[in-house]
């Protein structure tokens, strides 16, 4: 029988595999090779007592399987630490640890980032959502933000054909659209038509789930919200969206 000292240990891991996978996913390009990796990953931890918390031990075992893997790039890593300082809030410390890198050279990537994203253009979204009132409440807060609202349906259909039109860089979605069709679907939808796109799902019962998708990178927003939550998820979703599109520079 497990120590309890185990059994939290056990329940740190199982709540960071989602994460971890969804970290894994970004990097390999697809669900499928990212829970190899994470399988992978596991199967060489061990806990160092002394060391940061689990998170950032987890997510450093991660970072070194993929830094041995051929398809990973020295000329990446930068994005990487971004990355995951913006989707995980990672310490500096922390991502030192991760990323075997000196807590000063992150520092200087993270404020290059920093000021390359002041002088960015505002990201566009894409919301689709049932409910007017969310509906408008989100377009305000975005607005707010510095975000820009490309667009709002409430069917796949036209969600599909507003994803043409507008090529939005990320998705806001309500979990069922008003023919039916589920957020996940319409979001899949999207993703074969158009591209797989950052989704923030609203309210979705099970947030975890959404993480380790085969099309599409999902995050969650909880009803009801405030502006710091949904600048909260932006952020996070904004950091994979620029990161999928710097990779392809690279």
């Amino acid at each position: 029988m497990p120590t309890l000292r185990e059994r939290h240990l056990q329940d740190g891991v199982v709540k960071t595999i989602p994460l971890l996978q969804r970290y894994a996913r970004a990097l390999t390009g697809s669900a499928m090779a990212g829970r190899a990796l994470v399988d992978l990953a596991q199967a060489d931890f061990t806990l160092e007592p002394a060391g940061p918390r689990l998170k950032a031990q987890l997510f450093g075992q991660l970072q070194m399987a993929w830094k041995a893997d051929p398809r990973s790039t020295p000329r990446a890593r930068a994005l990487e630490v971004v990355l995951l300082q913006r989707t995980e809030e990672f310490s500096l410390a922390e991502l030192s640890h991760i990323f075997n890198l000196p807590g000063p050279y992150i520092f200087r990537l993270l404020n290059r980032a920093e000021l390359a994203h002041r002088g960015a253009p505002p990201s566009r979204v894409l919301i689709l959502e049932r409910d007017a009132l969310i509906t408008l409440e989100l377009c305000d807060c975005l607005a707010e933000l510095g975000y820009r609202v490309v667009g709002i349906a409430r069917s796949l259909a036209e969600a599909v054909c507003k994803a043409k039109e507008a090529r939005p860089h990320i998705v806001i979605s309500d979990l069922v659209m008003t023919d039916g069709s589920s957020g996940t679907q319409t979001a899949i939808a999207i993703a074969v038509t158009v591209q797989s796109l950052p989704t923030i799902f609203i309210d979705p019962p099970l947030p975890e789930t959404l993480m380790d998708s085969e099309e599409i990178p999902g995050f969650a927003l909880s009803v009801p919200f405030l502006a710091a939550d949904v600048e909260a998820v932006m952020r996070q979703a904004e950091s994979l969206s620029r990161y999928e599109a710097a990779k392809l520079l690279l």
